[in-house]
């Protein structure tokens, strides 16, 4: 997410963020997933990308913001793990954890985050993929 995963200064500047390669990360993921596994992989800035059986997804929150990226990673693992946990499907968990993410960059301490924030990234990080279909 914006700084999701320790995102880099540009993002902390608000800057202008390089476009990820899809087609490499995409074969990565895709590679380190196993049968019943979903990889999902840190874009930085540029968001989050889930590969696995289940479908393709890609998490974007709506921009890169100002702030401090440390520990911006650590909030997308617990957003991932909260949101694994509670049973969200694949696009809310992604859109949970990339908006808690980018919530935690946009603070200026490590490891906090405003809950207003996240309220309203939560609404506006936009995922997009498709859900493979069950094979059978």
């Amino acid at each position: 997410a914006a700084a999701a995963a320790g995102g880099g200064a540009a993002a902390a500047r608000g800057g202008a963020v390089a476009p990820p390669d899809w087609p490499g990360s995409v074969r990565a993921a895709g590679g380190l997933a196993r049968a019943g596994s979903t990889v999902v992989v840190s874009l930085g800035p540029g968001g989050l990308l889930a590969v696995g059986p289940d479908g393709t997804w890609h998490a974007r929150p709506p921009a890169p913001v100002p702030g401090n990226p440390t520990g911006a990673g650590d909030a997308v693992v617990a957003g991932l793990a909260d949101a694994l946990v509670t049973g969200l499907d694949w696009p809310a968990t992604l859109r949970h954890a990339a908006a808690l993410g980018t919530a935690a960059a946009g603070t200026p301490v490590a490891g906090e985050f405003a809950l207003a924030d996240y309220e309203r990234l939560v609404t506006t990080v936009q995922v997009i993929g498709a859900a493979r279909e069950a094979r059978g």
